[in-house]
């Protein structure tokens, strides 16, 4: 993609900027503690009533099921 949409020619700059991009990816995209934390903080200032658990915000489950199917292994490969 980095070819076609940036036109680029040289076969080992595209290298070069997919593994610098790869790097900003985690490994597995689980949603981390802090971040859920920080969105139920901007949620809970906007709208004061409302109480959330970082547990009731997420559901991690499909997430936890790929993982043990291999999932996020064969894609790395």
């Amino acid at each position: 993609m980095l070819r076609k949409y940036l036109k680029l020619e040289d076969p080992k700059l595209v290298s070069i900027m997919h593994k610098n991009n790869a790097l900003d990816y985690p490994s597995k995209p689980y949603p981390s503690e802090e971040a859920i934390k920080q969105a139920i903080e901007d949620i809970a200032a906007a709208n004061l009533e409302l109480k959330l658990t970082d547990k009731e915000f997420t559901d991690t489950a499909l997430l936890k099921e790929i993982d043990r199917e291999g999932f996020f292994t064969a894609i790395q490969r």
